[in-house]
């Protein structure tokens, strides 16, 4: 396994720092422990945990605002869209993963504001799943209703009066 060039570094030994999911920070030579990073990094290091390394990334000291961050993540949403809604694209990636991992993806996208790419690569999951109590199969799939994008509309009920020529004469106050 190739270790990255800018991965973390112990203080005793040199070694990389590995980061395991919910395991502290340890070094993958010596087994030091990194609780908390203590004596690990400079003040305003910027880190980022990458291939189960603790990596040192370049902070180049500007603030991004918030509006371009918005902007980068639905440009981000823009291009998963772009591969889990087409329809060919979805057909052949949507069937060969499971339906906890197709709920995933499509919830994903509709929290991008991609409800059009979310529908497609559901149903072109479900159309090529072979388990016959799946979720998402059979003809009546409503990938809205499954999403909770479907509103049901009760239709509104007014109480109708009935009007007599008089009434309306004296309602237009003729």
């Amino acid at each position: 396994m190739k270790i990255p060039s800018n991965v973390a570094r112990c203080v005793e030994c040199d070694g990389p720092i590995k980061s395991v999911q919910r395991e502290p920070y340890a070094c993958n030579d010596c087994g030091r422990d990194y609780r908390h990073a203590d004596g690990l990094i400079d003040h305003g290091t910027v880190l980022e945990i990458v291939g189960g390394w603790l990596l040192i990334v370049k902070d180049d000291g500007i603030e991004r605002d918030s509006e371009e961050e918005i902007a980068d993540l639905y440009g981000a949403f823009d291009l998963l869209a772009k591969v889990f809604g087409d329809g060919l694209a979805a057909s052949h990636i949507g069937p060969s993963l499971t339906c906890g991992e197709a709920n995933a993806i499509a919830e994903a996208l509709v929290v991008g504001n991609q409800k059009d790419a979310a529908i497609t690569f559901l149903e072109a999951h479900g159309k090529g799943d072979d388990i016959d109590e799946d979720e998402h199969g059979g003809d009546d799939f409503d990938g809205f209703e499954h999403l909770g994008l479907a509103v049901k509309a009760e239709p509104e009920r007014l109480p109708l009066e009935v009007v007599t020529v008089d009434g309306l004469v004296e309602l237009l106050g003729l």
